[in-house]
């Protein structure tokens, strides 16, 4: 027989000395008695001080489960008539929890799911966050500031401070402790700088969770007394589409990443995985890339863009001038207006332009770094001729040998397991051509004829992240 007590830390909070009875009973019947005892809850801070020594449970627990959420793979499992755009847009809101995931109503389009679920008064998850980290959460001064600054964006410990209003830094210190212990704050350094404090960020790791403080708490007024199209127009399309969803879409990326070094799918396993801080004095520049890898050979740094089309050369130029000529003027007209408002120390307006205008150099800096030393490889193929990550089946004649290949990025080549480098003498003379075709592939002074059996566009790497 299996007795199940769900969500134990409400028993717990109504019946006080719950753990000392269970105690009493697991010690009296644990050698006779037939009867598995499970222990679930949500609270995670709760569910952990169980297992503590000074817990009347210590010691008598056989097994513990630490369930985490799905990953962005297994949740669009559960929405799969959605385009992939929009399987990466409902993730971005309700994130790996199946119980929200089953509410999302195929039927309708990711915005009416949204409005219907989250973004109107008495919607089915309105109150979900609220009530859910109620009970931990009201224990905690200062809580809600700290996760509305944290869904604006602000992840430093200083912008923290000030935006939230924390009374002082001891005082934010213990808010944050509490929320990572609950495991709905993470704290993250640089993975080329882990012991630097200064540099590590906070955010809010829950999805439902970051919407909800990002749109619904800050303005629940304004939804309150508005139609809720026009609402979700006014507050929430823009900064969704153009902020939001990309910035998730990164984490999705990360997963992705992990997933592929875990089934031993990369040409090289990596070790740790994060954000990569730079600082070049000599430039009085800094910034961070935010998906990195390392691995025995180094650094890999990757770029990831939610968009519908290819990223190009051109393209990251267009938006470094636009930043220079168009949002850097911009921004200093924001943060001018803003000191003359008065006094600083209380002025949101000021911080909130001020961030933005750092934001948007650094978002310079990075791209500009990103075209001085990355190399942009601009794929021109058709549907039918070799490209990036294009498989082909070759015929060597004076081998009367059949060898199947793929067409990947430099840093991916190797050739004992098949993958070409799209700059190898013989990735770039099967570059554009079709099935059929015999090419000749020169390597120094010499040579040597290959033929073209078949071409496989599948989508590859690309096709892969699309299906993840």
């Amino acid at each position: 027989m299996i007795l199940v007590l769900d969500e134990y830390p409400y028993l717990r909070e109504v019946m006080q000395g719950m753990d000392s009875v269970l105690q009493a009973l697991v010690d009296r019947y644990r050698d006779t008695s037939a009867l598995k005892l499970i222990l679930c809850g949500s609270y995670v801070d709760v569910m952990k001080s169980l297992l503590l020594r000074e817990n009347p449970l210590y010691g008598r627990v056989d097994r513990t489960i630490d369930l985490k959420p799905m990953d962005y793979y297994e949740s669009a499992l559960f929405y799969p008539t959605f385009s992939d755009e929009d399987k990466v847009r409902l993730y971005s809101v309700f994130g790996g929890i199946p119980y929200y995931n089953r509410l999302i109503n195929s039927q309708l389009s990711v915005r009416a799911n949204i409005i219907e679920l989250i973004a109107s008064p008495d919607a089915r998850l309105e109150n979900e966050v609220s009530m859910y980290l109620k009970s931990e959460i009201s224990k905690i001064n200062n809580a809600n500031e700290v996760f509305e600054a944290l869904a604006r964006g602000f992840s430093k410990y200083s912008d923290l401070l000030s935006q939230s209003h924390v009374s002082s830094s001891p005082a934010l210190a213990d808010v944050l402790e509490k929320l990572i212990r609950m495991e709905v704050v993470k704290k993250e350094a640089p993975i080329n700088d882990v012991n630097n404090k200064r540099k590590a960020g906070y955010t809010i790791t829950d999805n439902l969770s970051l919407f909800y403080y990002r749109y619904v708490f800050r303005y629940s007024s304004q939804m309150n007394v508005m139609d809720s199209d026009v609402f979700y127009d006014r507050y929430i399309r823009d900064d969704f589409e153009k902020q939001y969803v990309p910035r998730q879409f990164e984490e999705i990326c990360r997963q992705y990443l992990i997933r592929q070094n875990r089934a031993g799918k990369l040409p090289i396993p990596f070790d740790r995985i994060g954000k990569y801080y730079y600082d070049d004095p000599q430039a009085r520049t800094n910034g961070e890339f935010d998906i990195v890898t390392e691995d025995p050979n180094g650094y890999v740094f990757y770029e990831a863009k939610f968009r519908s089309e290819p990223l190009t050369q051109s393209m990251i130029q267009q938006e470094i001038e636009h930043r220079k000529l168009v949002v850097r003027k911009e921004a200093i007209e924001a943060v001018k207006e803003a000191r003359a408002h008065g006094d600083l120390s209380e002025n949101f307006e000021y911080y909130a332009a001020k961030k933005d205008k750092n934001q948007n150099e650094s978002r310079i800096r990075y791209l500009e770094r990103m075209l001085k030393t990355a190399e942009v490889v601009e794929d021109h193929s058709g549907a039918d001729e070799v490209g990036m990550d294009t498989k082909v089946v070759l015929y060597y004649e004076d081998e009367d040998e059949t060898e199947e290949v793929k067409i990947v990025t430099s840093i991916r080549g190797n050739s004992l397991e098949g993958r070409i480098s799209i700059e190898s003498p013989l990735g770039k003379a099967l570059l554009g051509h079709k099935a059929g075709d015999r090419v000749y592939v020169r390597v120094g002074d010499g040579g040597y004829d290959v033929q073209i059996r078949s071409i496989d566009k599948d989508g590859g790497e690309e096709e892969s992240i699309r299906k993840f």
